[in-house]
């Protein structure tokens, strides 16, 4: 099961800081992008020390790599 919540006003980075603000813990996060930055990078940290299980999943990785 998967919950998908549209945020199109805020960026990424935005949206991240957000998620960690509002406390979230417990949770298993699914991060699709082809992109990553060290503020992205330190975000997704904040989210696994606050109990998240944080996977940063990049998009067609396999077929590059061929």
């Amino acid at each position: 099961m998967s919950r998908v919540r549209i945020a199109a006003s805020y960026s990424f980075t935005t949206l991240l800081a957000r998620v960690i603000e509002s406390g979230l813990c417990d949770t298993e996060i699914f991060v699709f992008s082809a992109y990553t930055d060290p503020e992205i990078e330190a975000h997704l940290e904040a989210l696994k020390r606050n109990r998240n299980s944080v996977n940063f999943i990049v998009p067609l990785a396999e077929e590059a790599e061929k």
